[in-house]
């Protein structure tokens, strides 16, 4: 894997020998001598990864838009960025917040089983078929917000050179 600096200049190359895996079973027997899940060791160990991974997924649907003047990675990737119209600028943390709130509000209800599945495909649904009804291609999050998501070559006059 190669890193380059906005200018195309070689960072570093990431050679990939070997890759690590996790096994709780192997750490709970040799930390706690145990593997049985009434353990509280064992327990934490098998249960604190699911709720870190969920509140590490939410945060960053949450912040996503504010990295990077208004771009997640996927954005970055396709040449997007969201911008709020009046001022110019990338979106902010607070921003994207605002923006991304509805599909939050999504991603925890995706979490309860049959009722969350449907209530958050409502939600999604909503968001896309106001995205594709709008002119500008906004949703309830970029209205919250205040923001649009544009295509990076809109603004480029605005970054230096």
């Amino acid at each position: 894997i190669a890193l380059y600096s906005s200018d195309e200049h070689l960072l570093g190359v990431l050679h990939l020998r070997q890759k690590f895996r996790y096994d709780k079973e192997r750490e709970a027997e040799r930390v706690y001598l145990t593997t049985d899940a009434s353990h509280p060791g064992v327990a934490a160990l098998y249960e604190i990864p699911l709720r870190i991974s969920f509140l590490a997924g939410l945060s960053y649907l949450l912040i996503a838009d504010g990295f990077a003047g208004g771009q997640s990675v996927g954005k970055r990737l396709i040449g997007l960025q969201v911008r709020t119209p009046q001022n110019r600028k990338g979106a902010s943390f607070k921003e994207s917040i605002l923006r991304n709130f509805p599909l939050a509000i999504a991603y925890l209800f995706f979490h309860i089983p049959f009722i969350g599945w449907f209530l958050a495909l409502l939600i999604v649904g909503f968001e896309f078929l106001l995205m594709i009804g709008n002119p500008k291609g906004l949703r309830v999050g970029d209205e919250l917000a205040k923001t649009q998501v544009l295509e990076n070559t809109v603004f480029e006059q605005d970054r230096p050179a």
